[in-house]
């Protein structure tokens, strides 16, 4: 019989009204939850442990399934009443997500029953504006002439976290605990589609007024574009004349001249927009279509971190380069002094539905600082990333397990052996079919403390007319530190 009458006995067989399908879960004796332990975890990485306790589970862990959200957990072991796994990572955005069990008899889904918890900043976020200050950083800058850009993007709906504070290099968006996690990171891109759901917000603008009255002249007939402080105010032709005191963020048209609505930052000006090194900075974030007239916010000094172990030098670590086979139970250790600056009041009555005089435009509803410190192994092919990025991460607050040195985080010996050995791509090209045995790639490290505002955007305000704003926070994102870029020898492959 053809595979064509088969499938047609299987329509008339199954088809008509007359006829019952068994349905593939009977519902009866199924799985029944009571308890999820523990019931979150800090960040959104995941990788740690959960029991999962109730009934009806069975004994055999091949017939049973665990979903956090969407994405299925590792199953470590099972009996009919608890079942073991490790926590698979979570979205990008964050929070609670549905708990699902299925067993051959029946499934049942627990909502809200695991939560990833990244912090009360990101929970009504529909825009972001990031910047990295890396300006005071003492070493190579991949970010423009001074280490210093910008971007912004902002949705008609909730985008926890789309930002990429404290990745430096592949949009990562993942938020790691006080413990040292090493994982295959997400990346913070939704799919091509969502780009055509981006929100206009209309002029956006950074402020520093411990800037105004000074202009900057900037000569881009050089290679390099040559920077002066206008006399007066005045510059002379040709040079170009920019406001020292304001950073506008502009958006862009795609290639066939549709508006994309994401912004970058322009600042072509070879000095430090922020502050000198060693001082905090206010800075006023301006928005006013969407409801953000002039929001001061108070950002910490730029980071400094010293290497006390596992580069040459302490000082510079990320323009040099890693020392061989430490001693000791860690391979890398980094220090750096903890802000003492006093962050933007925040106003914790000011909570979504509470009305214009509980929730004013541009009020600051919540503010974190972290330190986040990364080793990212980044491989490449011919056509660039040649398979997954792997890394170790880390995130803590900024006054951690402090001293009179201040605070230190130490990267163990055990995880750093995780990641895999790549070689630099010779020339710097991505020519990894010369040589199939090797992997080229690169060795990304970032120690990075990042400043978040979650800044109001009310859907309706005075002169709003009919668009009006966002109906949800922009979280402001600052970012200090460094970043190095190296060759990597994993230790188990050159130590021992």
């Amino acid at each position: 019989m053809s595979r064509a009458s088969i499938l047609a006995l299987l329509v008339l067989a199954g088809c008509p009204p007359f006829s019952s399908v068994e349905p593939y879960y009977s519902g009866k004796g199924g799985p029944n939850v009571t308890a999820i332990s523990p019931p979150s975890e800090v960040g959104n990485v995941g990788g740690g442990t959960a029991t999962i306790v109730g009934s009806g589970f069975g004994e055999d862990p091949a017939q049973v399934m665990v979903q956090f959200g969407s994405t299925n957990a590792q199953i470590l072991s099972v009996t009919d009443g608890a079942i073991t796994v490790v926590v698979p990572q979570g979205t990008m955005s964050a929070g609670p997500v549905t708990v699902t069990v299925a067993t051959p008899k029946g499934y049942q889904r627990v909502d809200g029953g695991y939560t990833y918890d990244v912090g009360s900043t990101y929970v009504n976020q529909r825009a972001f504006v990031q910047v990295n200050n890396f300006a005071n950083a003492g070493a190579a800058a991949y970010f423009g002439s001074t280490g210093t850009n910008g971007s912004a993007e902002a949705f008609g709906f909730g985008i926890g976290r789309y930002h990429t504070p404290a990745s430096g290099f592949w949009g990562v968006v993942d938020y790691g605990a006080q413990d040292w996690k090493v994982e295959q990171p997400a990346m913070s891109k939704f799919a091509f589609g969502v780009d055509d759901l981006h929100e206009e917000i209309g002029p956006l603008s950074l402020v520093n007024p411990a800037l105004e009255g000074v202009a900057y002249c900037v000569d881009f007939s050089r290679d390099t574009p040559r920077t002066t402080v206008a006399t007066d105010g005045v510059c002379e032709a040709p040079t170009y004349t920019y406001d020292a005191a304001v950073m506008d963020f502009c958006t862009y048209d795609d290639s066939v001249g549709v508006p994309t609505y994401t912004y970058d930052a322009d600042w072509p000006v070879t000095k430090d927009f922020f502050s000198v090194r060693g001082a905090s900075s206010e800075i006023r974030l301006e928005a006013p279509e969407i409801g953000i007239p002039g929001t001061t916010v108070t950002l910490p000094e730029p980071a400094i971190f010293t290497a006390d172990l596992g580069f040459t030098d302490p000082e510079s670590w990320a323009s040099s380069s890693f020392t061989d086979c430490a001693d000791g139970a860690n391979s890398f250790v980094f220090r750096w002094t903890p802000s003492d600056v006093a962050y933007a009041a925040v106003d914790s009555t000011c909570v979504e539905g509470g009305g214009a005089a509980a929730c004013a435009p541009g009020t600051i509803r919540a503010v974190q600082t972290y330190v986040q410190i990364t080793f990212e192994v980044v491989p490449y092919g011919w056509f660039g990333i040649n398979s997954p990025v792997k890394r170790a991460i880390i995130t803590v607050p900024d006054d951690f397990n402090g001293t009179r040195d201040g605070s230190v985080v130490e990267v163990p010996k055990e995880i750093i052996r995780q990641l895999p050995t790549v070689a630099a791509p010779p020339g710097g090209m991505s020519i990894s079919s010369l040589n199939p045995e090797i992997a080229y790639g690169y060795m990304f490290v970032s120690a990075l403390r990042v400043t978040d505002y979650a800044i109001y955007s009310p859907l309706q305000f005075e002169g709003s007319g009919k668009k009006g704003g966002l109906g949800g926070d922009v979280v402001f994102s600052y970012v200090t530190g460094d970043v190095g870029i190296f060759p990597w020898t994993n230790p188990e492959d050159s130590c021992l």
